[in-house]
């Protein structure tokens, strides 16, 4: 009986199955088996904030190899008391607890099973055009009686939420995967928040993709002004190793003392992915790596907004904040031709119906970025094949 190929691999295709096979990764740029070389426009799935194989991240990791790397519930971690520290001092909670999973959906959902707890109410709410979760209680599907949608930007929607049955307002502000790199309006920001505290919910701050550097501060919160009594990071917190983090302020801590939680996960404050994420918070601090990606991410916006002017009858739009941009095309087929014809030019972007999305290592340079706006450039005055 002739053996049929698996065009999969053996790979479970959940994101389809590539062609190409990557053979090495460092800084902005990626090898793979054939000795093609590309720039990596997307951090992997926005986590190499970094870069990929940063040097001092490895070195935390080999070190947390050669001594634990998997510790149970016996001991306590120090490599986690010093993450925790870590956070609360960035998150400005004095007083403030994590704990620490691995994965952002992990951390949301547990943000989310906090909040329920404490108040004993059984829905969360969220902006519409936010991602919380691939599984649980954030998760996007027609039978989840968890979620209530607000649509974005519209103040109406916000006043007729009943908050009295929300456990929690979920903010993502300004996520990547449902309506590609969009911004919440200020004011609509505000008037959720206040409306969610009002109404004794908690804000709960999903930073999954937005944390560590990525919208030119440390956490996209920061641009409004906010103080989120639960912080959800993950993704660029392991610079692509998987780890998580739920951050609590003092009073979510202090109620969690008074009605404890019991949650079981067999990763629970992981040495190794607490002794990345330490290094991860050093090297933003040392390198001044949020200073630079907002400098680039201004300098990455202008020349897009060049470009528009340029071709403005196939850029409709330009949207970006420090070193999360993307670019509206005319139409979907625009969008699907130029992301193709940017990685056979060994540029890797992202793409979603008629958005290119441009989320790089904060590392990346300004010569990467004129590269990438040059072949981009090029792309758009050719005929279609």
């Amino acid at each position: 009986m002739t053996e049929i190929p698996d065009p999969h691999h053996g790979i479970l295709p959940f994101y389809g199955q590539p062609d190409r096979v990557l053979l090495r990764a460092r800084g902005c740029r990626l090898v793979d088996d054939q000795g093609r070389r590309y720039l990596d426009f997307e951090s992997g799935v926005w986590a190499a904030n970094l870069g990929h194989a940063h040097p001092a991240v490895n070195r935390a990791l080999r070190r947390s190899l050669g001594t634990v790397l998997h510790q149970g519930y016996a001991f306590r971690s120090a490599e986690a008391e010093a993450l925790a520290a870590n956070l609360a001092r960035l998150h400005a909670m004095p007083g403030g607890r994590s704990v620490f999973l691995s994965s952002g959906s992990e951390a949301v959902n547990l943000g989310v099973q906090v909040a329920m707890h404490l108040s004993g109410r059984q829905r969360l709410a969220r902006i519409d055009s936010s991602y919380l979760a691939a599984f649980g209680y954030g998760r996007l599907a027609a039978d989840n009686g968890h979620r209530v949608d607000i649509r974005c930007d519209d103040l109406a929607a916000v006043d007729a939420v009943d908050w009295s049955t929300v456990a929690a307002l979920v903010l993502e502000l300004g996520g990547a995967s449902i309506e590609t790199v969009r911004f919440p309006r200020a004011d609509f920001v505000q008037r959720l928040v206040e409306a969610a505290r009002r109404g004794g919910a908690y804000v709960v701050a999903n930073e999954v993709t937005t944390g560590f550097g990525r919208s030119g501060r440390w956490f996209a919160y920061q641009h409004e002004g906010l103080a989120p009594q639960l912080v959800a990071c993950g993704k660029a917190l392991g610079n692509g190793y998987p780890v998580s983090a739920l951050t609590v302020d003092a009073g979510v801590a202090a109620a969690l003392d008074a009605q404890p939680l019991r949650y079981a996960q067999s990763h629970q404050n992981d040495p190794a992915g607490c002794a990345a994420a330490n290094a991860v918070i050093a090297a933003f601090e040392a390198e001044g790596v949020v200073e630079r990606a907002a400098a680039t991410g201004a300098y990455f916006l202008a020349r897009l907004q060049a470009l528009q002017a340029r071709h403005a009858q196939q850029v409709v739009q330009v949207r970006g904040r420090g070193l999360m941009l993307a670019l509206q095309l005319a139409d979907e087929a625009l969008a699907r031709r130029l992301a193709a014809g940017l990685f056979d030019a060994g540029f890797v972007v992202g793409q979603r119906a008629a958005s290119l999305r441009f989320m790089p290592p904060l590392v990346v340079t300004r010569t990467m970025v004129d590269a990438l706006l040059r072949a981009i450039g090029r792309l758009l005055v050719q005929r279609p094949a």
